[in-house]
């Protein structure tokens, strides 16, 4: 074995010191990440559900009154994993509470896996930084207290993503099969992951070693098999073959029809009532696929315009819930004091975001998260935006952010005349996206000093 010489040595120490500092670096984000969380859980004001938060408690009441048994429980519009959560937690513990903390636990363990994913894409530098974003994101700290099924959804599915780029940076089977069972998982709590599925896949086929499509089909194979039960057991209950939900038919003519909410809700709910589930589906789905076709050549530019302010806007769920007086009427300070918390560290990360898309070197796992966040835009403008629909896209959007910070140590591309250029494109684009928003804001009387309608 050859000896190392002095430098050498130190070197080799110093390296070790500073690798234990990064690992103990997102140790303590994860710890920073509960904390925040779990004090979200048990200090935030009295508070009533709201938006989907009563249909996902109504469907968990659903699960445990049919004694946790699929074929006794009427479940087919929404996705069993988050109820079956809320429903064993609630019902083991005897209180909300304890899913709350489930939750809060959920969600800082989205910390290291964004570290992982960081120190494979751009290295460790960006890794902490990024995993620092996730901590420390307010946004994301209020979710554990509240119902909604994406913080779920976001973990199982950057887990399974972190899996497979960890199979093919390896190339060793068991991560890759790991990861099927994540993002099989994770289209069990929504189904978006199903439609992933095949890009994540298609990367993995293209890979340079020799077991990248062995791989890919484990991948497919492992993903496939955690779903097919549940499908098994949608046939035997409502003799259709659903993958997953009948969600999907509500939200594409929700997105297309040239109709209000109210009243395509309502002509969905009169054919359910009359038909059954699957027939309500299957005329959701025929009429949203009509309403795109009545709309072309122009629906995919149209839909574009109309859905990406949507998804990117500056507003969140936090706002949301205080200007609907879900902890009572808002006082014009209390809701300002929200806005800033909440809104100025999603404006300066999409700064950062934009200057590191600008300057990315394209690598593989470089492309396999700017492909993520193209396509699952693209799933979005084909149904209908909302901000609440981004929370799987900011583990990608704060990886590539964190790059941007020349402390963070990642090999950006020169900044070169046509990346400069590429830059003020970027910029222009995003300030165009997010206006809509502003003016929103500027339209909300809460912010003004009148009492929220």
């Amino acid at each position: 074995m050859r000896r190392l010489d002095g430098s050498s040595r130190r070197l080799l120490c110093w390296r070790r010191i500073v690798g234990r500092l990064r690992a103990n670096a997102v140790l303590a984000l994860f710890a920073a990440a509960l904390v925040l969380r779990l004090l979200v859980v048990f200090l935030e004001p009295p508070t009533r559900p709201l938006g989907d938060e009563p249909a996902w408690l109504a469907v968990a009441d659903v699960v445990v009154a049919a004694g946790f048994d699929p074929l006794r429980a009427d479940l087919i519009f929404y996705p069993p994993v988050y109820p079956y959560l809320i429903g064993v937690t609630a019902h083991a513990m005897g209180s909300l509470t304890a899913t709350k903390v489930l939750q809060a636990l959920l969600g800082a363990l989205l910390v290291p896996v964004v570290a992982r994913l960081g120190r494979m894409s751009f290295g460790a530098g960006v890794a902490v930084l990024a995993a620092a974003f996730v901590a420390l994101s307010p946004v994301s700290a209020w979710y554990a207290a509240h119902f909604w099924a994406e913080p779920v959804f976001v973990l199982l599915l950057w887990f399974g993503i972190e899996r497979v780029m960890a199979g093919d940076t390896t190339g060793r089977l068991l991560p890759i099969a790991t990861g099927g069972f994540a993002i099989g998982l994770a289209a069990l709590t929504r189904e978006p992951a199903l439609y992933v599925l095949p890009l994540v896949a298609a990367w993995l086929a293209l890979g340079r070693r020799k077991r990248s499509l062995l791989q890919a089909g484990l991948l497919l194979a492992v993903a496939l098999l955690t779903v097919a039960p549940w499908t098994a057991r949608n046939y035997a209950r409502y003799s259709a073959f659903v993958p997953v939900s009948t969600m999907g038919g509500r939200a594409l003519v929700e997105g297309n029809a040239d109709r209000t909410r109210g009243e395509v809700y309502a002509e969905y709910d009169e054919v359910g009532a009359e038909q059954g589930p699957i027939a309500q589906h299957r005329f959701a789905m025929r009429e949203g696929l009509r309403a795109i076709q009545a709309r072309q050549p122009a629906w995919l530019f149209e839909k574009a315009a109309q859905e990406v302010p949507h998804l990117l806007t500056a507003d969140n769920m936090v706002l949301v819930h205080v200007r609907r007086r879900g902890y009572g009427p808002p006082t014009t300070l209390g809701i300002w004091l929200v806005a800033l918390v909440t809104v100025l560290p999603y404006l300066a990360v999409m700064g950062l975001f934009v200057l590191g898309l600008a300057r990315l070197s394209w690598s593989r796992p470089a492309i396999l998260l700017v492909g993520f966040l193209v396509f699952y835009t693209f799933l979005h403008v084909v149904v209908h935006g909302h901000h609440r629909f981004r929370l799987p896209m900011l583990p990608a959007i704060f990886l590539i952010a964190a790059s941007a910070v020349p402390a963070a140590g990642a090999a950006l591309a020169p900044f070169t005349q046509q990346r400069r250029a590429l830059f003020a494109v970027l910029a222009l684009l995003l300030v165009a996206v997010l206006v809509p928003g502003f003016v929103g804001f500027a339209a909300e009387p809460a912010f003004f000093g009148a009492r929220a309608r």
